[in-house]
């Protein structure tokens, strides 16, 4: 199983909200785009779920702006959910700094001392363990923690997150056009900790050297569920060149592929697909995800370069990826 749980901030990854291209709201080296949250659009607040992880720990990232003519003083800002317990952890504002409450067997508290100001921004970093004994939150913003909060889980048991609830409905509330909260880069890890951890997202561009599916390249790259490639044969292959961001020259822990896809309607093959790369002309497939009834999306994650077992840097990385299909 894939550590990443969760990535992005496309339509088809939290639908919903809308697509915003302030330069403010992104880190230009990573993608092109981010969300935008506020009363004058529309929308304040946004929610999305992703598949409890195997870890005790969950790891919670995004890039977070806020302009507003008021402090926030005392609102909402994030809940982690699951369907079982409801609230476990919650991160808002008191007296104008970030409040951290934990949900176990009793509620613990800690009013940490970053003082929010009327614009800022910061990388959110949310890290949450859940065990048969207790509830864990570290809240870190900008690489620096600013308190954990522990309560008992010996009576209650409570499960992992699986939901996250962004509100700033108290933060960009306001019927003012310049009172914003824009949100990019979200990530959710199992086990593997998102402090300092960038994703560079790119998307496909031309088509490459294998082309069996039907449809438009296009289609997979304009983050629409209502668009997309088709195959109806086991072993088809299509792959493509990327565009967007270029990958900054730092280490790399891992080249992935996200994709979406559900099971033919008639029922029949292909039953499965996954991710490849192609290197020196030959291809190096992932491990199958068997399709759903529903759009689902997975992650084939290959955490160093599959033709020599070396870690990837800049000069490694492969031209041309691909998704094939099986029985």
């Amino acid at each position: 199983m894939s550590y990443i749980l969760h990535l992005g901030h496309q339509p088809t990854d939290i639908p919903g909200p809308p697509i915003s291209t302030s330069s403010a709201g992104f880190e230009s080296n990573l993608d092109t785009n981010c969300i935008i949250l506020d009363t004058f659009r529309g929308t304040t607040s946004l929610t999305f779920s992703w598949q409890e992880g195997t870890s005790d720990t969950t790891w919670i990232s995004f890039r977070g702006y806020h302009n507003s003519n008021g402090d926030p003083f005392n609102d909402n800002f994030l809940k982690f959910n699951n369907t079982i317990d409801g609230t476990i952890v919650n991160i808002n504002v008191r007296s104008g700094n970030f409040n951290i409450i934990v949900n176990g067997d009793t509620t613990e508290s800690f009013l940490t001392s970053y003082s929010l100001s009327r614009t800022f921004t910061a990388w959110f970093d949310i890290a949450i363990t859940v065990t048969t004994s207790i509830i864990t939150c570290e809240f870190y913003i900008d690489g620096v923690s600013q308190g954990s909060v522990t309560a008992a889980n010996t009576v209650g048991l409570k499960n992992k997150p699986e939901t996250l609830v962004l509100d700033v409905a108290g933060w960009a509330g306001g019927s003012l056009a310049n009172e914003f909260f824009l949100a990019a880069h979200f990530a959710v890890l199992d086990g593997v900790s998102t402090v300092g951890r960038r994703f560079v997202r790119q998307t496909p561009d031309v088509a490459a050297t294998h082309t069996d599916f039907s449809g438009s390249i296009d289609a997979l790259a304009d983050s629409n569920s209502a668009t997309s490639m088709s195959s109806n044969t086991s072993g088809d292959r299509q792959s493509f060149t990327l565009t967007g961001p270029t990958v900054p020259s730092t280490a790399i822990s891992s080249v992935i592929i996200k994709h979406s896809a559900t099971a033919p309607a008639n029922g029949s093959e292909p039953t499965s697909s996954t991710g490849f790369l192609k290197i020196g002309g030959i291809n190096y497939d992932s491990t199958p995800v068997a399709f759903s009834d529903q759009i689902q999306q997975s992650y084939t994650v290959f955490t160093e370069n599959p033709s020599n077992s070396s870690p990837w840097d800049n000069a490694s990385l492969p031209d041309e990826f691909g998704i094939v299909t099986s029985a």
